[in-house]
Formats: C-alpha cells, structure tokens, sequence
C-alpha cells in the first residue's frame, strides 16, 4: 500500500510558521543583509510580487535549530508548512565549497511536492528541480501553466504527490540539465507515462 505522507506536527508547524515570518521581516527590513539577499533574488528573476508570494526571506542566524544564513524558502501545501529550506550565501559556499547548498530546517518532512495544491486539471504543469525555479516559471508564465518542484531527493515520488502529478491536462518534464536532472528525468517520464 502506498505511504502515507504528513506535514510535520502541530508544535513544528507554529515553530516554523515563526520563523518564516522572522526571516520574511529580515529579508524586507532594510538591513543590508536583507538588502543583499533581496538582490540576490532580484538577480534570479524574481519580483517582489513573486518573493512575497512564495513567503521568502532571510535567515540572519545560525545555530539553535536555524540552519545556515541564508535565503529561506518554505513550502506551503494545503495550508501546512511542510518544510523550509535555506539556500546558503554565496560567500560561504565559496568558502567551504563541499557543504550542501540547501539545508532543511530540523525536524521538518522534505518529502513534498512544492506547489503540489496548485496543480489543476484544465492546465498543464512544468515540473522543475527547485522552488526557486518554479517561482520564476510561475512569474513568467502566469495563468498558462503551474509550475511545481520536485528537488533531486526522490521524496516526491510517494504515491500521494504521483496522485497530485496526474490531476494536469499535460505535464513536462523540464529537470535541470547536469547529473541529478539526468538521472531523475528517466523515473518521471517513466512513471507518468500514459
């Protein structure tokens, strides 16, 4: 039987609903820390309107549970945080350049489909790696299509985020172009063939 798959519980949810609104005021604050991510995002494309919708913001702090300085970006489904990642600064991947890129806030479930509660059945979906990417589709191409985000971690392949997947009246593939989107672009086209 499939797996089922849950937000995290309720104590995790108002901790983390917590600190996406901290790291939302960080990023909007002015400082120059917010100020400098904020172009950051600028540069990847996205506009305030796209920034604010997708919850992003800027994690001053390290340390007690926080995860890295950094860009954070949450995934909200149906309501419920299922998890946040952030996205390290450019200065200190430079400086420690085998540390991971995006770092999962502890304790949260990083099996999710981002924009999962998106995906309708009279519009066609784009699947991409990141959440940053699929805001940046979404930005450009409006009504068209939804764009959801499926990551390299495989956690998006539970049965309950294939359900959502087949709900589009199309779906493309549209993975990163190195090894983790080769590898996991044959598994989607597989398993969503029809």
């Amino acid at each position: 039987p499939p797996e089922a798959v849950m937000p995290p519980g309720q104590a995790w949810q108002d901790a983390a609903a917590a600190f996406v609104a901290e790291c939302e005021a960080a990023l909007w604050s002015g400082s120059r820390d917010g100020r400098g991510a904020l172009t950051w995002l600028h540069r990847r494309g996205l506009t305030d309107d796209t920034i604010r919708r997708g919850r992003l913001g800027y994690n001053a702090r390290s340390g007690n549970g926080r995860g890295p300085v950094g860009v954070t970006i949450p995934a909200v489904i149906d309501g419920a945080i299922w998890y946040v990642k952030t996205r390290r600064r450019d200065s200190d991947l430079a400086a420690d350049p085998d540390a991971d890129k995006y770092i999962h806030r502890a304790g949260c479930s990083a099996v999710a489909l981002y924009n999962a509660d998106t995906l309708q059945a009279d519009r066609p979906a784009i699947m991409v790696e990141s959440e940053l990417d699929a805001l940046a589709l979404g930005q450009v191409a409006g009504d068209l299509v939804t764009a959801v985000a499926v990551g390299t971690a495989r956690g998006a392949e539970r049965a309950a985020w294939l359900i959502r997947l087949a709900v589009p009246s199309a779906l493309l593939v549209a993975l990163d172009a190195d090894d983790a989107g080769d590898k996991a672009a044959p598994y989607w086209l597989a398993r969503l063939a029809t």
